[in-house]
C-alpha cells in the first residue's frame, strides 16, 4: 500500500515540474484517493496480457491515444473491482492500483504528443505503459540518461521504500 503523498513524492522525483491539482484547480497531478495498492511488475504484465486493447481501432481525434489511456485505466479499475467482488483480494489489498494516465511530447526518442498509462510497482518503481503497442518501460529521469552514480542513488532509495 502507498499513500497519496508518497505517490506525489515519487512522481515529482521523475517529473519535478508537476503541478498539483484538485477538483477546484487546474493541474497535471491529481491523486484523489488516500491509499493505493502497489502491484508487482509481474502483476502489471499479466494484466496487460488480459486486456482487450487490440480490439479497438485507432480513429484520430475520436478514439486515439488519450481515449485508449482512459479505457486502459478503466479496465484496471474494473479488474480490481471484479477481484474484490470475487473475494480474491485480502482486506489489505482492497485499494486501487497506483495506476495513472499521463501525456507528454517525447516518446520512444521522438518528438510527438502522446498519451499513455503508468503504474508505480512494488518491485520496479514507476513503469510507463503504451498498451496500444504492448510496450512497457521505465521513464528517463530529468530528460537525460543518468550516470551510474545517479542510478545507484535511485536504486538505494527505491530499495528502502519498496523493500526490494
Amino acid at each position: 500500500m502507498i499513500t497519496c503523498n508518497d505517490i506525489e513524492f515519487k512522481m515529482r522525483e521523475v517529473w519535478p515540474c508537476l503541478i498539483k491539482g484538485d477538483q477546484n484547480t487546474v493541474g497535471n497531478l491529481w491523486i484523489p484517493d488516500t491509499f493505493y495498492w502497489l502491484p508487482t511488475l509481474d502483476d502489471v504484465e499479466k494484466l496487460l496480457q488480459d486486456t482487450f486493447m487490440e480490439k479497438y481501432r485507432w480513429v484520430t481525434q475520436i478514439f486515439d491515444c488519450d481515449t485508449l489511456s482512459k479505457v486502459m485505466s478503466a479496465f484496471v479499475a474494473q479488474e480490481r473491482y471484479r477481484l474484490m467482488e470475487e473475494k480474491n483480494l485480502s482486506s489489505k489489498e482492497i485499494f486501487e492500483w497506483a495506476f495513472f494516465e499521463c501525456g507528454g511530447t517525447r516518446f520512444h526518442g521522438q518528438e510527438m504528443r502522446h498519451a499513455i498509462n503508468g503504474c508505480i510497482t512494488s518491485d520496479s518503481g514507476i513503469v510507463l505503459i503504451d498498451a496500444r503497442i504492448d510496450k512497457m518501460w521505465r521513464p528517463r529521469i530529468w530528460n537525460r540518461v543518468l550516470t551510474a552514480s545517479e542510478w545507484l542513488v535511485i536504486f538505494n532509495a527505491e530499495r528502502s521504500w519498496f523493500g526490494v
